[in-house]
C-alpha cells in the first residue's frame, strides 16, 4: 500500500541530455567519448539527441567514461552523497533492465 506504481517509461531524450551535459563539464569531445565507447561520433550525436536509443551495457560504459552514476542519467537524480550515487545497486541495475525488456518488447 502506498507504493509507487512502477514506470517503465525511459526518456531516451532526458538521458541524452544529461550525457551530453556530463560529457561537456568533462571537456570531452563526441569523438573522443564516442572512440571510447566504440561506437561512431553520429551514433553518439544521435543518443544525445534522443533520435537513438542506448542499450544497459552502453549506459554502463557511459557511466564509467563520464564518472557518473546510472541513476543519474536514467532518472537525473542529484549527486548528494557520493558514496551513496557512485556504486549502481543491484536494484538499480534490475529497474534499469526491466525498464529497457519492457520497450524492447513493444
Amino acid at each position: 500500500m502506498g507504493r509507487k506504481a512502477f514506470d517503465n517509461s525511459i526518456d531516451y531524450k532526458e538521458i541524452g541530455t544529461r550525457i551530453r551535459i556530463m560529457r561537456l563539464k568533462l571537456a570531452v569531445s563526441q569523438t573522443e567519448c564516442a572512440s571510447k565507447l566504440g561506437i561512431s561520433q553520429t551514433h553518439l550525436s544521435n543518443i544525445e539527441h534522443g533520435r537513438s536509443g542506448i542499450t544497459l551495457q552502453m549506459l554502463c560504459r557511459v557511466c564509467d567514461i563520464l564518472q557518473v552514476s546510472l541513476d543519474y542519467l536514467v532518472r537525473g537524480a542529484e549527486k548528494t552523497d557520493e558514496k551513496k550515487h557512485s556504486e549502481i545497486t543491484i536494484d538499480e541495475v534490475v529497474r534499469v533492465i526491466k525498464m529497457l525488456k519492457g520497450i524492447e518488447e513493444k
